[in-house]
């Protein structure tokens, strides 16, 4: 039997500071995966993900949080059990990150 697995995506804008701490900014996708047995409930993890990514959305990220992959560790972390993945990307730089309970 294939593991099924059920994505929902969000996307937030936020600024860090590089490594000479200069401000700049990029757009986040994130795409969490979960392991579901109702279909349903793809809507309550989906408003549970743009809910987690409305905390960052045009903000300035905090120290520990300025790679993507810190980020997919923090939305894991943040996430119901049933998420067993999550990625972040920059899609328009083609950088992707995943972290994977």
């Amino acid at each position: 039997m294939p593991r099924i697995l059920t994505g929902v995506g969000s996307h937030f804008c936020a600024t860090h500071k590089d490594h000479k701490g200069r401000l700049h900014g990029h757009s986040y996708e994130v795409t969490a995966w979960h392991e579901c047995k109702d279909r349903n409930d793809a809507v309550i993890l989906q408003t549970h993900l743009d809910g987690l990514c409305k905390a960052f959305d045009h903000t300035e990220l905090p120290s520990g949080l300025e790679w993507a992959e810190d980020i997919a560790v923090a939305i894991l972390g943040l996430s119901p059990p049933s998420c067993v993945e999550v990625v972040v990307g920059r899609p328009l730089e083609r950088l992707y990150a995943r972290a994977i309970a």
